[in-house]
């Protein structure tokens, strides 16, 4: 057996302090692909903000925020979103960063609450 080398223990960076439904309560929501006419859903799973992506069969999950408000996909961290507000705070979109380029997708409607 192997002893692992002193010092501080990694931070798991898939996990934010205080991550709760109410705290991404504003991003929930539908919004559209305006090119393919595809609806995406953001969900709160896991203890994670992620989105359910027409066709494919579980949401997928994004890592916390960094400072500069982008979210890693966990399953491709080439791919991160940041949501886009208005002088309201409103969420109004957000925009995908991928490898083949840029999509922004405007807000179409709010989740509805149960």
């Amino acid at each position: 057996m192997r002893e692992l080398a002193k010092g501080k223990a990694a931070v798991d960076r898939r996990v934010a302090p205080g991550m709760n439904k109410e705290s991404v309560a504003k991003f929930l929501g539908f919004y559209r692909d305006v090119r393919t006419g595809r609806e995406y859903e953001m969900v709160f799973q896991n203890g994670a903000l992620a989105v359910r992506v027409p066709g494919v069969s579980t949401p997928l999950e994004f890592d916390p925020p960094d400072a500069k408000g982008y979210r890693v996909l966990r399953m491709n961290p080439q791919a991160r979103i940041r949501f886009n507000e208005d002088e309201a705070g409103r969420v109004i979109s957000y925009t995908a960063y991928t490898p083949i380029g840029e999509i922004v997708r405007p807000r179409i409607k709010k989740t509805s609450k149960p």
